[in-house]
């Protein structure tokens, strides 16, 4: 397992100057695995599967095969990737990020409630997460959520 961002190389930091990081950086470094952004991209993939394949059964183009299949790929790839931006940075729900998706989940509540009826919500879901998605990162790893002692977001 890899720590990104540490002062020596694969070791969490804990303690000392940490090589001039403050103690808010290195309560946020990041972890990694041989492979991560290999399986994040194929969850990505299934998932703009997925909401291709939901957006076109709500525009009437019809399920080709199981109609379950295309809302089972949305939801378990979503899951998965924010699984794993949760797992590989532990201060994601703390971030701008993190607080989208959270909201981004509500709405997809609602989406399902409406069935049918849900044809703008889906839009809206959608260029919404296009909009977070591609926001500069400044922005969305922004913390909204502060620390205690913590005088900056």
């Amino acid at each position: 397992m890899d720590y990104k961002g540490s002062a020596r190389g694969g070791e969490a930091v804990s303690g000392g100057t940490g090589g001039g990081r403050s103690a808010a950086l290195r309560s946020e470094i990041r972890r990694d695995f041989p492979g991560r952004r290999l399986l994040l991209n194929l969850l990505r993939a299934f998932h703009i599967a997925g909401v291709v394949g939901v957006g076109s059964m709500l525009l009437g183009a019809g399920a080709t095969g199981a109609p379950w299949l295309f809302p089972l790929l949305l939801v378990a790839s979503g899951a998965g990737i924010m699984a794993l931006d949760w797992w590989s940075n532990r201060a994601w729900l703390a971030q701008w990020s993190g607080l989208a998706l959270l909201f981004k989940l509500l709405w997809v509540a609602l989406f399902a409630a409406l069935g049918a009826h849900s044809q703008l919500l889906f839009w809206l879901i959608l260029v919404g997460s296009v909009l977070v998605a591609h926001a500069p990162g400044r922005l969305r790893h922004r913390r909204w959520l502060r620390r205690r002692g913590s005088a900056r977001a």
